[in-house]
């Protein structure tokens, strides 16, 4: 069984139909990640780069990578767009990172590892076999439940499923809260920072097939987080500063705990 000391986060930024990851916005998926191995183990050191942070300070920030047990990618556009506060992470550039890390476990999580990249609005994902190739685990399921369960399984990659997916809302409220400290790595940190929070994830018009451009199809019906574990995890991000926050993490935050769900195509 292997320990780990150190991982690293490199934030390639993610747009979804129910979610934004290009700064200043900070979405859940460095946050939960974090939490998730903290929760395993709060010595761990975590540090967490952008991509801009890291096509600024590549060899300073790979060399680092590369003394780290693991390395975890987020990246992934479902609907592509034109961002002021940041660039997006290519498929050129995870594949170049993943070659140049030799020593870590690699992991691709967020929409591009799950439904491959988006690099225009209008067309396809394509996946990318040679990404596919270089990076160790491809997290089809939740990242940061298959990150958890891989330090539990010692990093012994054979054991843990890349397909597995939280049982429910409320799994991830740990993972959540404890996660909240990394906002501090964050470049825009103490300026404009935004936290996207999750009210929950699925869809009311699941019944009926949902739109056509949206990912949250796949994951059913609305699974609601409870009202404490959001107001807590803000609690906790506003313990380490953020005061800026986006309730923008769910198809329609007016279907949130409406009635009807599941049996009408548009609960109230």
């Amino acid at each position: 069984m292997k320990t780990i000391n150190r991982a690293i986060i490199i934030d390639g930024y993610n747009d979804e139909p129910a979610g934004l990851g290009v700064p200043p916005y900070l979405d859940i998926y460095a946050r939960y990640t974090a939490g998730a191995i903290w929760t395993y183990d709060k010595s761990i050191e975590i540090n967490y780069f952008t991509i801009d942070e890291v096509r600024e300070k590549y060899s300073k920030i790979i060399k680092k990578a590369n003394k780290a047990e693991l390395v975890i990618i987020i990246a992934g556009m479902v609907v592509p767009g034109k961002y002021l506060g940041g660039k997006p992470i290519k498929p050129r550039e995870v594949l170049q990172i993943a070659k140049t890390l030799t020593k870590p476990i690699k992991i691709l999580g967020g929409p591009a590892a799950k439904f491959g990249f988006g690099i225009e609005g209008g067309k396809r994902t394509a996946s990318i076999k040679e990404i596919e190739e270089e990076i160790d685990i491809i997290v089809k399921g939740d990242l940061e439940i298959v990150v958890y369960n891989l330090l539990r399984e010692g990093l012994e990659e054979s054991k843990i499923n890349p397909m597995e997916k939280r049982e429910n809302a409320h799994q991830i409220r740990e993972f959540a809260i404890r996660g909240a400290k990394i906002v501090k790595d964050h470049p825009n940190y103490g300026f404009n920072l935004i936290c996207e929070i999750e009210t929950y994830r699925g869809c009311p018009r699941f019944i009926t097939g949902c739109c056509s451009f949206c990912a949250e199809i796949f994951h059913g019906l609305p699974d609601f987080r409870p009202v404490k574990d959001i107001v807590d995890e803000i609690e906790a991000l506003y313990k380490y500063g953020v005061r800026n926050f986006r309730l923008g993490r769910q198809p329609d935050i007016y279907s949130y705990m409406a009635h009807g769900v599941g049996e009408k195509e548009f609960p109230k």
